[in-house]
């Protein structure tokens, strides 16, 4: 079974991506078995996830974090960025601007493909607000945000009430599970 998961930090924070990687991959097999891809996870500041944010939500604001998905497992063009280093790898990204053009589009078993962006300077205002247990740190909140992303990655929606329980208990089980020993 081929999963690949890959992190890029285009962020000044220093964040070891072996960690985050194994808990994505221990999410896939534990939850998502016999379903393969690629998932490409790119830590960015508040500038970068706001542009995308306007450019494919139409919102014109921060937020914590975006997932992209793509109909197969495809290896994503690398490209560069007016962002500090190479680049990073952006997939094809849905072809439609709006939300409303994509917003039924699931990824169909067995294979899921995308890129996850996430806001560093987001997550850590989020760990200092939402803290379910004295521990609460940045990495708990990225782990979140991680889960949250594969997840939408991997065909979940939240843009109705009835999809985001859905969704969010998935989610809370996922957390509670890789989180047992730490609250």
């Amino acid at each position: 079974m081929n999963r690949e998961v890959n992190l890029f930090n285009k962020t000044r924070r220093k964040i070891r991506p072996s960690i985050f990687k194994k808990k994505v991959i221990k999410v896939w097999k534990n939850f998502f078995p016999g379903i393969s891809g690629y998932v490409n996870i790119i830590l960015v500041g508040d500038t970068e996830i706001r542009k995308l944010n306007r450019k494919y939500l139409n919102k014109d604001e921060v937020t914590d974090v975006l997932s992209f998905f793509y109909p197969a497992p495809q290896k994503a063009p690398f490209v560069k960025t007016g962002m500090k280093g190479n680049g990073f790898p952006a997939g094809l990204f849905p072809q439609a601007t709006s939300l409303k053009a994509w917003r039924g589009v699931y990824l169909k078993p067995p294979s899921v493909s995308g890129d996850i962006f996430i806001s560093v300077p987001q997550a850590e205002r989020q760990s200092r607000v939402h803290s379910e247990c004295k521990k609460k740190s940045l990495k708990k909140e990225l782990e979140i945000l991680m889960i949250h992303g594969f997840l939408h990655v991997a065909g979940y929606r939240d843009y109705t009430a009835k999809e985001r329980k859905k969704m969010w208990g998935v989610q809370d089980k996922i957390v509670e599970h890789l989180n047992k020993r730490n609250c």
